[in-house]
């Protein structure tokens, strides 16, 4: 006969894995399903989709081409995203991100699946903590190389903790080739950073704990209560229990790892150098990889202080439980001998060498530290965790966190699909200028810019291949009204253009539109107006 204490134990256990699939389906909802309203936005996520796109229609899957030019800027993993997902679904804003949503839901189920074995409780708010942060949020939601190398950094550095706390030889064998093909893949999505995310990362982590561990029984690793984090933990086996130099750590498979990491890199980075020798070497692994990191050459400039209010800002809302857990942690505690220590100095090397290595840089750019996210929300899970079970009225913490993941998660949804993010993100774009261009029967008309440069249209005035491109690989931009007049003197075009004179031009004493009206030989016709922003028809007379 089953018991009533039974039943009620049965009937949570059922109620946890519903409310767990539940909070599952509500992130692919939020991650996958609120990603194609909001229109392509920016200087680089234009030219990331559209090179992806040229690649869909070209069918060359190794050679990345921006208006027909070759473009050595980044590697190759993201546009194999946008291509491959623009072949099944076809082309669309939604299509373009679905790369970069499955990575951010994937950076987020890795991060439970590492701290599970450690404390499920743990692992349950750092995959929560991190799915409703800012940070992961907003680049989850655009085209970029970033959120890939963080889910690929990510993929590699679950394994190599996993292989660390893997007590039996062959399975901590896999999890260290998993560990290599992971770093393989983040060398095919950001370049020689994933060497030092990865190695230099397993580097410190072994600093941290230091040069002399005790050495445990193979439980040491297993789940456990999450007061043992912050309780000096008692040995299982005492007499097990000895003193050897680095006896925790595992030894990475150099011979064996490192060709296989190369194997899966060199599948995009062997027949591209081939097909390009000279300018990819010199484009790619000389001005994008070195000169990108050691000078301002590409005008991303920032003082080395730029992270210390990004990450804070990136963190958000779960900052104050990540600035805590920074100001209480101790070496001491990181160097105990129960898997609880080792998560959280694997995780704080995790944060750390990001955030320095980038700080470093000559470019900066907010997304650059986004594969630090994952080191810091396993310490902010530990906090949150701790956090309610510490109170005497955790059911009511518990709450509040939850509440606070759900506020983030809906409220940036709505952002992402209702007018209160919509309608302000259109003023960035020039999408709705070629729709209306396109509902008058424009389509298929060349593309030029006359005074500004507006990124977006690389992406939406491209549809029919009709944006013009300079000799330089960069979009037609033309200077005078007498150019674009010449331009049209043979056939009709569309030109963007602003409203008002630019500030830095006080020659200009007449606004752009009106001095292209003052020419006789052209007529003009106003399409539409986004902002300051105008699309117009220009034809000879």
């Amino acid at each position: 006969m089953v018991s009533p204490a039974s039943d009620s134990s049965v009937s949570r256990s059922s109620t946890s894995k519903y409310l767990f699939w539940l909070v599952c389906l509500a992130l692919v909802a939020v991650y996958l399903g609120t990603t194609g309203a909001l229109p392509i936005l920016g200087k680089d996520e234009p030219r990331y989709v559209q090179i992806g796109r040229e690649m869909f229609q070209s069918r060359d899957w190794i050679t990345p081409r921006l208006g027909g030019f070759t473009w050595f800027e980044k590697p190759i993993l993201l546009y194999w995203l946008v291509a491959g997902a623009f072949e099944v679904f076809g082309v669309s804003e939604w299509s373009a991100r679905l790369g970069s949503g499955l990575c951010g839901l994937g950076t987020v189920a890795l991060v439970w699946w590492m701290v599970r074995p450690v404390n499920e409780k743990w692992a349950n708010w750092s995959a929560l903590s991190l799915a409703s942060s800012l940070g992961l949020l907003v680049f989850s939601h655009s085209a970029t190389f970033d959120i890939v190398l963080t889910f690929s950094t990510t993929l590699a550095l679950v394994a190599l903790f996993r292989a660390q706390i893997e007590p039996d030889a062959k399975r901590a064998k896999r999890w260290l080739a998993l560990f290599w093909i992971g770093t393989g893949l983040a060398f095919l999505a950001k370049g020689l950073v994933a060497f030092l995310l990865t190695l230099v990362t397993a580097g410190i982590y072994r600093l941290i704990r230091g040069n002399t561990t005790p050495r445990l029984n193979s439980t040491q690793g297993g789940a456990a209560p999450l007061s043992e984090a912050v309780a000096p933990p008692v040995a299982r086996n005492t007499n097990a229990q000895t003193t050897q130099r680095n006896t925790e750590w595992k030894q990475l498979g150099w011979l064996w790892g490192l060709p296989l990491c190369l194997a899966v890199s060199f599948v995009w980075y062997v027949p591209v150098t081939l097909a390009n020798p000279e300018e990819f070497l010199y484009q790619f692994f000389w001005r994008h990889q070195f000169l990108r990191y050691t000078t301002n050459e590409f005008q991303h400039h920032q003082p080395p202080y730029f992270y210390l209010y990004i990450v804070p800002l990136a963190l958000l809302p779960w900052t104050p439980f990540f600035l805590s857990h920074l100001w209480k942690t101790r070496l001491s505690a990181l160097r105990e001998p129960n898997g609880e220590s080792r998560l959280k100095a694997f995780a704080l090397a995790w944060f750390l060498f990001p955030v320095l290595f980038f700080s470093a840089s000559g470019s900066k750019l907010p997304s650059y530290i986004l594969p630090a996210l994952p080191g810091a929300f396993v310490l902010i899970g530990w906090s949150v965790a701790r956090w309610i079970e510490t109170s005497q009225n955790n059911g009511l913490r518990s709450k509040i966190a939850a509440g606070l993941t759900a506020l983030v998660l809906v409220g940036g949804s709505l952002v992402a699909t209702t007018k209160i993010g919509v309608s302000r993100a259109e003023h960035e774009s020039v999408r709705s200028l070629f729709r209306a261009a396109d509902a008058r029967g424009y389509r298929g008309l060349p593309v030029v810019h006359f005074d500004t440069l507006e990124r977006p249209a690389q992406f939406y005035a491209s549809s029919s291949d009709r944006l013009l491109y300079g000799k330089d690989g960069e979009p037609l931009q033309l200077d005078s009204p007498e150019k674009v007049a010449d331009l049209a003197r043979n056939t009709s075009i569309l030109v963007l253009t602003v409203e008002k004179d630019d500030p830095q031009k006080p020659e200009n004493t007449k606004h752009n539109i009106e001095r292209l009206e003052a020419l006789p030989s052209i007529r003009v016709e106003r399409i539409a107006v986004q902002g300051q922003v105008v699309l117009l028809r220009v034809s000879a007379r």
